[in-house]
């Protein structure tokens, strides 16, 4: 699913009038729709974010972009946009911002990648006594752990290089990259505890937890060195996109779209849950933290991983 664009709920008829009459103009706007000029300024400008209108040009109307009606219902009908109205967008702001902080409250930090990749050197001869190709899987697994990690957090240092944003319509979207940046910690740290879970299984003979989660990593592509380079080329690549724009916010939901499309759609049934045999290995996972003096809580860590509100919700479209 990809972020949702907000856009005012008369831009659709603005756009109307906009490539009738094929002139770009807020005064215009501002006549047949009985606006205020800034309104009809921000509509002009969700206008040009869309490529219906150009951008500003000194003492001249903005140059319209799109030729003739048909072409315009065609256009609106592939985006993913979301109509507000004024004032209950500004509501449902303010019940995102109180639901983002629920997650923010629900997101474990109990676990870690560098702990899975310590529990490996640490236990590296007993795992290789088990299978040495067992090694090379779990650095992999680590690899592809680091690598959404990484991404994670390139997002959120673009989040903070984001101005003030007057717009409601940019708010709320800045708000779902936020809702979005979250959800892929949680599901991060699904993907962490199940792997330490794994391993564990693996070192403590018990075969049908480790295959049942192995498979499912397996699965993702995740054991695949050529898959696995050509995702990290490819976060690589939209991670340039967001540096080199000048439209940060535009960039960075671009950059979401992408990644999302990249990483997540191959994550059901292992990234948004806990397996249940890992529930039932977390006094061996207890032990395994411990060796490498992380005291963690795992009973208490996985209780809140299940309580975290199921990934991808949308509350905008509640």
């Amino acid at each position: 699913m990809k972020i949702p664009k907000y856009y005012d709920v008369l831009l659709k008829d603005a756009a109307h009038i906009v490539v009738q009459h094929q002139q770009g103009s807020a005064s215009m706007l501002q006549r047949r729709l009985k606006l205020g000029y800034n309104h009809a300024g921000r509509i002009v400008d969700q206008l040009e974010v869309l490529c219906i209108v150009g951008p500003f040009e000194e003492s001249r109307a903005r140059q319209v972009l799109i030729g003739n009606i048909d072409d315009l219902e065609e256009f609106l009908a592939s985006q993913e946009i979301v109509f507000y109205d004024e004032d209950e967008a500004i509501a449902k702001k303010e019940e995102l911002i109180r639901k983002l902080s629920q997650k923010e409250n629900a997101l474990t930090q109990g676990f870690s990648i560098s702990s899975f990749n310590q529990i490996l050197s640490t236990n590296e001869n007993r795992i290789s006594g088990k299978d040495p190709k067992y090694i090379l899987k779990f650095v992999r697994l680590g690899r592809y752990l680091r690598d959404n990690e990484k991404k994670i957090e390139e997002l959120e240092y673009s989040l903070k290089d984001i101005p003030e944003l007057n717009y409601i319509s940019d708010q709320l979207e800045f708000l779902e990259v936020k809702n979005f940046i979250l959800d892929r910690k949680h599901i991060l740290n699904c993907l962490v505890i199940n792997a330490i879970g794994m391993m564990t299984a693996l070192m403590d003979d018990k075969m049908v937890p480790f295959f049942t989660i192995y498979e499912k990593y397996d699965e993702l592509g995740v054991f695949n060195n050529a898959w696995q380079n050509e995702v990290r080329k490819t976060l690589d690549n939209i991670h340039s996109d967001v540096s080199e724009s000048n439209n940060l916010l535009r960039s960075l939901v671009a950059s979401v779209d992408n990644f999302e499309e990249t990483m997540s759609m191959q994550l059901d049934g292992i990234a948004t849950s806990i397996d249940i045999s890992v529930s039932n290995l977390h006094e061996s996972m207890e032990q395994r933290l411990a060796e490498i003096d992380d005291s963690v809580n795992v009973g208490n860590e996985i209780a809140k991983v299940i309580a975290y509100p199921d990934p991808w919700e949308r509350f905008l479209h509640a």
